[in-house]
């Protein structure tokens, strides 16, 4: 039958099967590359935020996910801006920005990597800024639709339970 099947491995041997019955071999990073390469990272040009702070977020997202490990390398910044279709500073900008969090890091002549697993107080105030990254998103969004501050409030408890 056509089709792409992946089959991962206890010691992070994977192996990728198309449907022309050709065998590839990857390693987790060389197939978050692929992934990444499919555009599993969605840009919205018409989105009010910032295309690199898309970028980082997304990439926050994955590794929060755990769909990018500690140790995973990432697409160099000019394999990913081709690939979204975005200027080079825009992807350079995200990583620096990744890069100043301690979420990724850079290795001169080797790449640019899933830093460590951050510390319990470190893990809690990536956390902390991604709830309020969401919450001054939807408010910013609830403002330019014409809310006010109180119907935004209200709308708010009553969403959580206390309205």
């Amino acid at each position: 039958m056509p089709g792409i099947l992946f089959t991962a491995y206890p010691n992070r041997h994977c192996e990728l099967t198309l449907d022309i019955g050709q065998r590839l071999c990857y390693n987790h990073s060389e197939f978050i590359q692929w992934i990444i390469s499919l555009m599993i990272l969605q840009i919205e040009p018409a989105s009010p935020v910032p295309i690199y702070v898309q970028i980082e977020e997304q990439v926050r997202a994955l590794i929060a996910a755990g769909q990018l490990r500690p140790g995973d390398q990432l697409p160099t910044i000019r394999q990913l801006a081709v690939d979204l279709g975005v200027n080079y500073n825009t992807v350079a900008r995200a990583y620096l920005e990744l890069e100043r969090a301690g979420v990724i890091t850079t290795q001169r002549g080797r790449g640019t990597f899933v830093a460590g697993v951050p510390d319990e107080a470190r893990q809690a105030q990536l956390r902390e800024e991604k709830l309020h990254a969401i919450l001054r998103a939807a408010i910013g969004e609830a403002l330019r639709l014409g809310y006010n501050r109180d119907e935004i409030a209200a709308a708010f408890r009553e969403e959580i339970g206390y309205g």
